[in-house]
């Protein structure tokens, strides 16, 4: 078998998919087949755990041989420079997913794949339909923040696309921790809370905390 593992890690809810890739008859093309896929969370019991862990990382070896090549869920270099441009400091260091992945022992070919790509492609090829829209919505990938893709013949196209600083993503994870929660993990509790919630009550609180807010701002510019 032909073993790549598709990776998320080293950020927040670290996964790991293991795919079977090979020839399709006498062919050029390539049929990949999905073998196992799991959460790191499950594993560690952590969660939104942001690494891969041992004993899932074991499993995958164990049941299916170790990879050949392993896929990165976003461009590390493409996001130093993002991070670098937003004062973060240059961390491309705590970015080298080489280094990250040598301590599970992983040494294989490492592809490196868009951030969004990711998104839009784990909706379009888990979803029974062959032409459809695609929108990724997030905080931020490497620079995008929201981008909308065409799906069609088993193919995505990308045709647009939001960049940082502009992200409702940020702003839903700067409410987020506005109301007392931890951002970039627990906005899945807005969601839930809003479906209880009295519109009128929320409404006027928000409006009253942005006022506040603008005329703090308004006034320091004076």
């Amino acid at each position: 078998m032909n073993i790549t593992w598709g990776v998320v890690g080293n950020s927040h809810d670290a996964s790991l998919a293991v795919f079977n890739t090979r020839l399709a008859g006498l062919t050029d093309h390539y049929t990949t087949e999905l073998l196992w896929a799991s959460l790191s969370k499950d594993f560690s019991k952590i969660p939104n755990d942001p690494h891969l862990n041992q004993m899932q990382v074991d499993v995958a070896i164990q049941s299916f041989g170790r990879p050949n090549k392993v896929v990165w869920y976003e461009r590390p270099l493409l996001k130093t420079w993002r991070q670098w441009r937003a004062g973060q400091g240059w961390l491309y260091k705590e970015n080298n997913i080489k280094e990250y992945l040598k301590r599970w022992d992983i040494n294989c070919k490492i592809e490196y794949t868009q951030h969004h790509l990711s998104h839009a492609a784990y909706a379009y090829y888990t979803q029974p339909y062959d032409d459809c829209a695609v929108i990724c919505l997030d905080s931020i990938g490497e620079f995008e923040t929201l981008t909308v893709w065409h799906g069609k013949n088993n193919k995505l196209e990308q045709v647009y696309s939001q960049g940082y600083p502009h992200s409702l993503g940020l702003f839903y994870s700067a409410m987020t921790q506005r109301m007392g929660l931890v951002p970039q993990r627990d906005e899945y509790l807005v969601s839930q809370w809003a479906k209880k919630a009295t519109l009128n009550v929320y409404y006027m609180t928000c409006v009253k905390n942005l006022s506040t807010l603008i005329m703090i701002r308004l006034t320091h510019k004076k």
